[in-house]
């Protein structure tokens, strides 16, 4: 039998991106003038909580608006 595809969790499995994920996230809150509690970040267990979710733990709150399916931070997607 041939395979087409091959699939494979790389998340956490073949590498620890955890850390990384945490990076992003941090980032996008600064660019939005806050940033998250370092005890929030030590468990990566809150990686997998809506991104909605985890932005309300942005300290100050930047403010969310929902689309259908996502959930963006305006001050994020801006150009300034």
């Amino acid at each position: 039998m041939k395979y087409r595809i091959r699939l494979w969790d790389f998340d956490g499995t073949l590498a620890d991106t955890g850390r990384d994920v945490w990076n992003s996230i941090q980032y996008a809150a600064k660019k939005c003038g806050g940033e998250i509690d370092r005890d929030y970040m030590k468990k990566d267990s809150n990686l997998g909580k809506p991104l909605a979710e985890i932005f309300e733990k942005v300290m100050p709150y930047p403010g969310m608006t929902s689309s259908r399916t996502y959930f963006t931070a305006p001050c994020v997607l801006s150009s300034g």
